[in-house]
Order: structure tokens, then sequence, then C-alpha cells
């Protein structure tokens, strides 16, 4: 996956175009906002310690295979790589 660049955005643009701004960061770009020019605050997607961003369709092929135990570890096999 390509590592998006950051834009950067006036604090006034993000009070006003939020909405927008933050369905782009949902999608994966990040944002310096800026007040009177200078960085004062980072905006990107939250991520796992590991750097992955996981989504629903990641657990698809999860099933309940032998009861909780072994879907807790295939879970686990999914985020944590174990």
């Amino acid at each position: 996956m390509k590592k998006p660049t950051e834009r950067q955005v006036p604090l006034r643009t993000l009070y006003r175009e939020l909405p927008r701004i933050t369905e782009e960061v949902a999608k994966g770009q990040r944002f310096v906002v800026t007040k009177h020019g200078k960085p004062i605050a980072a905006l990107g997607p939250i991520q796992t310690e590991r750097g992955h961003r996981y989504r629903l369709s990641d657990f698809a092929t999860l099933q309940w295979k032998g009861g909780p135990k072994d879907l807790s570890q295939r879970v686990d096999e999914t985020v944590y790589g174990a």
C-alpha cells in the first residue's frame, strides 16, 4: 500500500470543511494543521501498534470452529500475526 503524503490545511479551513477532511482521513490521507502558517497539529488515520489498519472484511474468513478458544486464536493470528 502506497504511503499517503501529508497535506497542509489551515485551522480555519479545518473548521469549515471538517466533514470532508475527516472523510479523507478515513481513506488514509494525513494532514498537518497550520495556524498562521505554522504547524500546530497532525491529523491522520488511527493505526494499530504494528502499523496496520483492519477492516471488518479482514475478519470475513473467520468461522466458528471448535468453540471460543479456536475463534480467539484465529482472531489473534489475523490481528497480530501470531
